[in-house]
C-alpha cells in the first residue's frame, strides 16, 4: 500500500509540474507573440507629421536623427531632446563587435547589455500597462489609483537608461548634469536577451530613437557557435529578422538598419562606414574590423583611427 501510494503522489507531482511548464510555456509565447502584434498597433510616438499635433506636442528638435516621432511633453520632460540607438540581435551574431565599433565614433556611447537587471524594470512596466491602467475600482480600495495618462513611464525610462550609462568624463558624484546627459551625444545599449517582451516598451518610451538589427545568416554556424559558448541557448533564429521587419515597416529604414555578421565580418570596415553614415557621421572611414567574443568571450585590443574630420553632421 505504501509503494502504490507512493508512486501514486510521485504520479500526480510529475504530471502537475509537466503541466506547469507547459502553461509556462504557453503564456510566454502568448505574451511574446502580443508584444510582436502590438508594435504597429500602439506605437503612438510615430506621426507623418513632424511637428505639433496636439496641445502637449512639441516640435522635434531632433527630426533629421528620428523624424516623424511624436514628442509629447509630460511634467519637465522633454522626450525628443536626446538621441538614443538600440542594438537588437540574436545571440552570438556580434552584437558586442558592432557595439565597441560604434564607439570609436565621436559622442556616441553604447553600454552593454542589461539583461536581467533591466528585467525587473521592464517588468513593472508592463504589469502597469496591461493590469492596472484602468482603475477597476474606487481609489479607496487596496489597489485603488486614479487612471494612469498616455506614456505615464516615458520621463522615467529614459531617465533609468541614462543613469546607467554614464559619461566617462563623469565624476562618481554626478556633479555635471550637462555632461551626463548631453542631448549631443548618442548614448543607448545593445542587448540578446528578451527582446520580444521589452521592444514594445523602447518604440513607446524612446520616441527619438533608431534600432540595429544583428543577425547571422548562417543559420548551421549560429547554432554551432551557440551550442558551444551559450548553455540552454533557446532563443528562435527567426525571432530577431521578423521583429526586423516589423520595426522597419513602423518605423521606416531611415530608424531602422541591419546587420549581418556574415557580410560585415568579412569585409574591411566597409559596413560600418556605411552604418555610420546610416547615423548622420561624415568623414569616417574605417579601415579594419574588430572580432570581439569571437573565441568565445574574449575581447579584441584592435584600435581603429577615423580620422580628424570623422563628425555628426546635425
Amino acid at each position: 500500500m505504501r509503494i502504490g501510494f507512493s508512486f501514486y503522489n510521485s504520479y500526480i507531482i510529475l504530471s502537475f509540474t509537466i503541466l506547469s511548464v507547459a502553461l509556462f510555456q504557453i503564456i510566454n509565447f502568448a505574451i511574446s507573440l502580443h508584444s510582436m502584434e502590438d508594435i504597429a498597433v500602439t506605437n503612438t510616438n510615430v506621426h507623418s507629421d513632424n511637428y505639433k499635433t496636439n496641445d502637449n506636442d512639441i516640435p522635434n528638435e531632433n527630426r533629421k536623427w528620428c523624424p516623424n516621432a511624436i514628442c509629447t511633453t509630460r511634467q519637465n520632460c522633454e522626450p525628443c531632446k536626446q538621441k538614443y540607438l538600440f542594438i537588437l540581435g540574436q545571440a552570438r551574431s556580434g552584437t558586442t563587435t558592432i557595439k565597441n565599433m560604434l564607439n570609436f565614433l565621436p559622442n556616441i556611447r553604447i553600454r552593454g547589455e542589461f539583461s536581467e537587471r533591466i528585467s525587473f524594470y521592464i517588468g513593472m512596466e508592463t504589469m502597469m500597462d496591461v493590469s492596472y491602467v484602468k482603475p477597476k475600482s474606487a481609489m479607496i480600495d487596496t489597489f485603488g489609483h486614479y487612471t494612469y495618462p498616455a506614456n505615464h513611464l516615458l520621463c522615467t525610462t529614459q531617465k533609468f537608461v541614462e543613469e546607467l550609462n554614464p559619461s566617462p568624463l563623469v565624476s562618481s558624484t554626478y556633479d555635471d548634469e550637462n555632461v551626463l546627459h548631453s542631448p549631443s551625444t548618442i548614448i543607448g545599449f545593445k542587448e540578446v536577451h528578451r527582446l520580444t517582451y521589452f521592444i514594445k516598451t523602447l518604440v513607446r518610451n524612446f520616441p527619438c530613437s533608431r534600432y540595429i538589427f544583428s543577425i547571422r545568416s548562417n543559420e548551421t554556424a549560429l547554432s554551432l557557435s551557440r551550442s558551444k559558448f551559450i548553455d540552454g541557448a533557446s532563443q528562435k533564429y527567426k525571432t530577431v529578422p521578423t521583429m526586423y521587419d516589423k520595426m522597419v515597416n513602423v518605423l521606416g529604414p531611415n530608424r531602422v538598419y541591419l546587420m549581418d555578421i556574415d557580410e560585415w565580418s568579412k569585409g574591411n570596415g566597409s559596413h560600418f562606414t556605411d552604418l555610420s553614415s546610416w547615423l548622420g557621421f561624415k568623414n569616417c572611414l574605417y579601415d579594419g574590423v574588430r572580432h570581439d567574443n569571437v573565441n568565445g568571450f574574449d575581447s579584441s585590443d584592435k584600435q581603429l583611427f577615423l580620422s580628424n574630420d570623422c563628425h555628426y553632421e546635425k
